[in-house]
């Protein structure tokens, strides 16, 4: 019988994979903002440009190095 106490590793494999199913759409999700920012922003965007792109560079970042490595 799985252990579900708070070193089971029932719950182990349940946060594991949750940090997959959030992690992996936003690391997608994150790399076409950044296509549409860069190819198909409208003009009257152009001047925040920079800025979009920054804070989905860091938004891309974080979603990617926490589902590599899954801090406890």
């Amino acid at each position: 019988m799985p252990a579900i106490g708070p070193d089971g590793p029932l719950l182990d494999s349940l946060f594991s994979g949750l940090y997959y199913v959030i992690g992996i759409p936003g690391i997608l999700l994150n790399a076409l903002l950044i296509f549409v920012i860069l190819f198909l922003a409208p003009k009257t965007l152009r001047k925040y440009r920079f800025l979009l792109l920054n804070q989905t560079f860091i938004d891309l970042l974080s979603s990617t190095l926490l589902t590599l490595s899954q801090v406890r």
